[in-house]
């Protein structure tokens, strides 16, 4: 995260001081998330949610750009033990932050790209269902820690509709780096499980020049 994070201090003064487009936009996907670390559950499935928000990027003549969003993620998990099935749900504000490589300069209509960078996770809801014989939803935030920091990568491709919009199409890999659960979580039977946000999201997002 680290060098992440100096990579974006070191592109950010080029892109201000050279000649820069500056594009923004809704965007939209969905997202397969689940648990990573040593206590996953056993029997654990994909967990389907909506993201939704906006974006913005700054980018150069050539290769490099810089992309901020402002996202709601739907993350969660679910997992069978015994015989009855739990669906643990999350609610994010998700503020990433990552540098882009496009593989060909600025004048193409079609920009295929990779992206690397870094995000900031506030939590604002969890909910579980299942869990202790329940039928509905119960309420869990306290369970769970308000902030995660993660790492994502990805590759996407922008395609020139006008001269200046643009429709963006991305795959991506977030993983966080803070452990999820807190400790004594009722949700799991070890006091502090060794748990950590994971998930693959698609999306589309539409760029309107500046």
């Amino acid at each position: 995260m680290k060098r992440t994070l100096t990579l974006v201090c070191l592109l950010l003064p080029w892109l201000c001081q050279a000649q820069s487009y500056v594009t923004f936009g809704p965007k939209i996907g969905v997202g397969h998330s689940f648990f990573t670390g040593g206590d996953q559950p056993d029997n654990q499935k994909l967990y389907p949610g909506l993201v939704a928000g906006g974006f913005l990027t700054v980018s150069g003549q050539s290769h490099w750009g810089l992309t901020v969003e402002a996202m709601y993620a739907a993350r969660g998990a679910q997992w069978e033990p015994g015989n009855r099935e739990v669906l643990q749900r999350f609610q994010y504000l998700d503020v990433p932050v990552y540098v882009r490589y496009f593989f060909n300069e600025t004048g193409n209509a079609v920009r295929p790209n990779a992206f690397l960078g870094a995000s900031a996770n506030f939590m604002t809801k969890a909910k579980v269902k299942g869990d202790d014989a329940s039928d509905g939803y119960i309420v869990n935030t306290d369970d769970w820690r308000r902030f995660d920091v993660g790492l994502l990568a990805g590759l996407g491709v922008n395609i020139r509709t006008y001269e200046n919009q643009w429709l963006n199409l991305d795959a991506r890999y977030n993983q966080g780096l803070r452990k999820v659960a807190k400790d004594n979580n009722d949700a799991f039977d070890n006091s502090a499980p060794n748990l950590y946000n994971g998930g693959v999201v698609l999306s589309v997002g539409y760029g309107f020049g500046i």
